[in-house]
């Protein structure tokens, strides 16, 4: 579910079905931590100048 719902597609599961977020097209919204059934993307301090 997280990956799909990714806007930009910064998430894809592994073989383990576990996330991996790619920091580069990742824009911060934390719509895959709102979707993630199993809890396994944890939230990370985002500073608007990193995203810019």
């Amino acid at each position: 579910m997280c990956a799909h719902c990714c806007p930009t597609k910064a998430v894809t599961l592994d073989d383990d079905l576990f996330p991996t977020v790619d920091d580069s097209k990742c824009i911060g919204c934390g719509v895959c931590r709102q979707t993630c059934p199993f809890n396994r993307i944890s939230p990370e301090p985002l500073i608007a100048s990193d995203k810019r």
